[in-house]
């Protein structure tokens, strides 16, 4: 009898299992990239793969890339990059988990966190809409949000290790007033934005180090972060008293190629005084809807050139 429950409990639970997939309607594709892969250590042959899921709630991206090259009579292939889960959103109605997260703390108004490489990790958090009323909680990769937003004005309020920002302002951030405690300052700033363009000017009661995500920076007491976004083009450059740096990225298409662009500088007033520039071009021509041609372009310290196909299925 009590073998026979078991048998019975097995199929319930594989019913309940194969029901809860259909209904989820998982959707997959992956995407493969090869070609030879140029760079100051040689030529090797670069393989890329990438493997994403959707089903119900979640988007999931996996990934794994590989070099491979032949010197010696010997064969060897690096895992330059493994990622078995790269990026994960599961979005309910009024809870969201995010794993990979890279987006900036807010879509209302500009941060000093904005300025530089913005860390990757985890997004958790509860939202509330209510005829316009949007007020949500959330654990952002180390930091804490508290907002509230109406058809007229938000209200944020942002604290992480040693700083905590309070930012008032009207609907759709035209305008917003801020202030807090960052470290052993205090500060207060103003900004703005008007459809795609951005502003934020800020001022700190002693010099600090206050770009949360800027390796090279010196101590500062007044800020200004700008920025231009209109879907394809996306400039920001952020200045002190003696360093600014800009980001800059666009995509377009010519000659039914779609073409990404990438540029970044950063200059610090020391001495000996430091000037970095970065940039890269991505072009792919797609023949049909799953194959495209490629060529990637860096300078990051070193040229590097990946010329290949790519397929998707």
């Amino acid at each position: 009898m009590a073998e026979f429950m078991r048998k019975v409990l097995f199929i319930i639970s594989l019913t309940l299992v194969m029901a809860t997939i259909l209904y989820a309607k998982p959707v997959s594709h992956f995407e493969s990239k090869i070609g030879p892969y140029f760079s100051p250590n040689g030529c090797e042959l670069a393989i890329n793969g990438k493997f994403t899921l959707d089903f119900w709630v979640a988007h999931v991206v996996s990934g794994l890339s590989i070099g491979v090259t032949a010197s010696n009579n010997t064969l060897n292939v690096t895992a330059l990059s493994s990622n078995v889960i790269r990026y994960a959103n599961f979005n309910w109605k009024n809870l969201k988990i995010e794993y990979g997260a890279t987006s900036t703390h807010s879509a209302l108004f500009l941060t000093t966190w904005d300025v530089g490489n913005i860390p990757r990790g985890w997004r958790n958090g509860v939202d509330v809409n209510n005829a316009g009323n949007y007020m949500s909680i959330f654990w952002d990769r180390g930091t804490y949000d508290l907002k509230y937003v109406s058809p007229f004005f938000f209200s944020d309020f942002w604290w992480y290790e040693n700083a905590m920002t309070f930012t008032f302002g009207l609907s759709k951030g035209f305008l917003y007033l801020n202030g807090g405690k960052y470290k052993d300052s205090y500060f207060v700033g103003l900004g703005g934005k008007y459809e795609n363009f951005e502003v934020l000017l800020q001022g700190f009661s002693n010099e600090e180090m206050v770009f949360p995500n800027v390796s090279e920076q010196i101590p500062s007491k007044y800020v200004g972060i700008f920025k231009y976004d209109d879907g394809s083009s996306e400039e920001l450059f952020a200045m002190s008293e003696n360093e600014f740096y800009f980001n800059s990225s666009a995509k377009f298409e010519l000659f039914s190629a779609n073409f990404k662009t990438f540029l970044s500088t950063t200059y610090v007033n020391t001495f000996p005084q430091i000037l970095k520039t970065n940039f890269g071009m991505k072009v792919e021509k797609s023949f049909g809807k799953n194959i495209s041609l490629f060529a990637d372009f860096s300078y990051e310290k070193e040229i590097s050139l990946w010329l290949g196909m790519k397929w998707r299925f």
